[in-house]
């Protein structure tokens, strides 16, 4: 697990999506203020819930838990953890008010400068790969949220 909170107090706390974007912007050349910076959006950002029981940040950590745990590639592990990242670049929020604009495209196109193809590729087709399972196996789809 990474520590979001390197050299001082915890990355993103105190302070607003703006703020952890122009961090991004900043740091596009330093992998580890990079990183940092990445994981402060992912903790102020994830707190918000997308018609989800949990927030985003935990959805966030739960994928990347269990794909650690199926023994996936390090670059998979990475792209489950960062799959939603999309959803907190383009402020979507669960109350209606912005839907899903194509989450999956944005993340990837984001996380591809920094990390490339094994890392964006999984974030690109996550939400095909899940319609795909969906569509073949009654039972998954039983086991996604309602949201989902």
């Amino acid at each position: 697990m990474v520590d979001a909170g390197v050299g001082g107090s915890p990355v993103g706390e105190g302070t607003t999506m703006n703020d952890d974007l122009k961090a991004l912007g900043s740091c596009l050349h330093d992998p580890d203020a990079y990183c940092d910076a990445l994981f402060g959006l992912l903790t102020t950002m994830g707190q918000s819930h997308f018609d989800e029981a949990v927030t985003q940040l935990y959805h966030a950590l739960q994928s990347a838990f269990l794909a650690e745990n199926d023994g996936a590639s390090d670059e998979l592990v990475v792209a489950s953890l960062l799959h939603d990242i999309g959803h907190l670049f383009l402020g979507e929020r669960g109350d209606g008010r912005a839907g899903d604009v194509a989450h999956e495209k944005v993340g990837a196109k984001f996380l591809a400068r920094r990390f490339g193809s094994g890392v964006a590729g999984p974030v690109a087709l996550h939400v095909e790969a899940k319609r795909y399972l969906v569509a073949l196996d009654a039972g998954y789809r039983s086991r996604l949220s309602p949201a989902s």
